[in-house]
């Protein structure tokens, strides 16, 4: 039951993830950001889908809230931690 419940969450993550990607796509930045918000409500630790959800917020011009899904994302032990302190560093840098 528990390995059936960790898959079923595997797959609802993955296709949120690929819908964002599509949204993000068209430019929709906002909406795709909801559906990365959708992710970690429901994997926390997740910290790659914070450093999205960071980045989209960016792109959105919501850049408190990109700042605070940035620190998750390295709270949480993101990979690629550079590309999070980077897009920090451009935000304080507008």
């Amino acid at each position: 039951e528990v390995n059936r419940e960790a898959t079923r969450l595997a797959l609802e993550v993955q296709a949120l993830a690929a819908q964002a990607a599509a949204l993000e796509r068209a430019g929709r930045w906002s909406a795709a950001a909801t559906l990365f918000e959708k992710i970690v409500e429901r994997v926390p630790q997740h910290a790659d889908a914070w450093y999205e959800l960071g980045r989209l917020r960016r792109h959105a011009g919501q850049f408190d809230a990109a700042l605070a899904a940035y620190a998750t994302a390295l709270e949480r032990g993101v990979s690629g931690a550079e590309e999070v302190h980077l897009n920090r560093a451009v935000i304080y840098s507008d």
